[in-house]
């Protein structure tokens, strides 16, 4: 039976297996009528399973053919028929492979051949491994210097190895040399006369000037009376040779020869001549670099003063003043219970009122503020 035709089977066998309990329980219940009226014995529902190996048909149509069994018997399923022979099973798995088995027992050795034939050689093995590094022998004597090569082509730069650790801080360097003077600053606000300071010492001296371009050659003066002949003095270094004078004529008569002169005395050296004129002034030098600015100064001591408070309806006025040796750089005021919609005038301003003059106080008003109002001035003030 294939496939096909069992997977058919199995499907009646599903199909059949309810109209099987349904004509089970009919049947009972003809039995149990019957056994009522006293036709026949009660008989109890089959429970014996069928075989699987029966003809499907056979248990599904199959019924009670016989007479029922005396009471008290349980009742025996007929012997349905030999199905027909199912379908062979697939193929199960190979199963693993099991353990292997103990060595047998070694065979007795063979007779001795006689030697057989040489083979030919086989090929050449594999290069065995390099053997340890023999023990340096002794150094032989230095041979004479080879020729020096051709310098091989430069290197592909080594990586950058590691940050060394920081050096000891070197010795301070000598101080720097004086930088240009800045450009000058602006003018500050004269200050107040400093006590006289020390005398400073002396400067070095500075540096001898140029010597300054000769004179004019002073006129020559009125020749002296000639002097008595003096010793002959020492014979002075031969002066260099002059230039050759151009060739005279030749003579056609040879003059006789003079006798040698005697050397004159060496002059004395004259006085030197008068200073000349100092030379025009060089140009002003470019502007250095301005210097850094200096340190600011300490801020002004301030101080606070509060003047009179003013109150009630109409024009009230409050004054506050710095005292001696003060002036004011800053006021204002305060004010209570005002109402705005009356006031007529208000102000607040430094006193006195002068063109270019120092205020030493500060003044506030109000008019008309009703009759709670109540101003108060304040004035700032730092040290003259």
């Amino acid at each position: 039976m294939d496939q096909r035709n069992h997977a058919d089977l199995h499907r009646t066998l599903e199909s059949a297996a309810p109209r099987r309990a349904v004509l089970g329980r009919l049947s009972t219940a003809a039995m149990g009528v019957l056994a009522t009226f006293g036709l026949t014995g009660t008989v109890s529902a089959s429970t014996c399973r069928p075989d699987d190996n029966a003809n499907p048909a056979a248990q599904v149509e199959g019924t009670p053919t016989g007479l029922p069994d005396p009471p008290g018997q349980k009742a025996r399923c007929p012997t349905g028929s030999t199905g027909p022979a199912g379908a062979a099973g697939s193929r199960g798995p190979t199963g693993p492979t099991g353990p292997e088995g103990p060595e047998g027992p070694r065979g007795p050795v063979g007779a001795t051949s006689s030697p057989g034939a040489t083979g030919p050689a086989g090929a050449p093995g594999a290069s065995g491994a390099q053997g340890d590094t023999g023990p340096t022998g002794e150094a032989g004597g230095q041979g004479p210097a080879g020729a020096i090569g051709p310098p091989g082509p430069q290197g592909e730069p080594g990586p950058t190895g590691p940050e060394g650790e920081q050096g000891p801080s070197g010795a301070q360097g000598t101080t720097g040399s004086v930088g240009p003077e800045g450009p000058a600053g602006p003018t500050g606000e004269t200050g107040a006369e400093g006590p006289a300071g020390r005398a400073g010492e002396p400067g070095p001296t500075g540096p001898t000037g140029d010597v300054g371009p000769a004179g004019p050659a002073g006129a020559s003066g009125d020749t002296g009376a000639s002097g008595a002949a003096g010793e002959t003095g020492p014979t002075g270094p031969a002066g260099p040779t002059g230039a050759q004078g151009p060739q005279g004529e030749p003579s056609s008569v040879t003059g006789p020869t003079g006798p040698a002169g005697a050397v004159g005395p060496t002059g004395a050296a004259g006085e030197p001549g008068p200073q000349g004129e100092s030379g025009p002034q060089g140009a002003t030098g470019a502007q250095g670099e301005q210097g850094p600015a200096g340190p600011t100064g300490a801020a002004p001591e301030t101080r606070t003063r509060v003047g009179n408070r003013a109150s009630g309806p109409g024009l009230q006025i409050s004054d506050a003043a710095c005292r001696a040796g003060e002036h004011a750089v800053s006021g204002g005021y305060v004010i209570r219970d005002v109402n705005f919609a009356t006031v007529t005038e208000q102000w607040s301003l430094p006193t006195p009122v002068d063109e270019d003059g120092v205020p030493t106080g500060w003044q506030v008003a109000i008019n008309d503020g009703g009759p709670n109002a109540q101003i108060t001035a304040y004035v700032i003030c730092v040290p003259d």
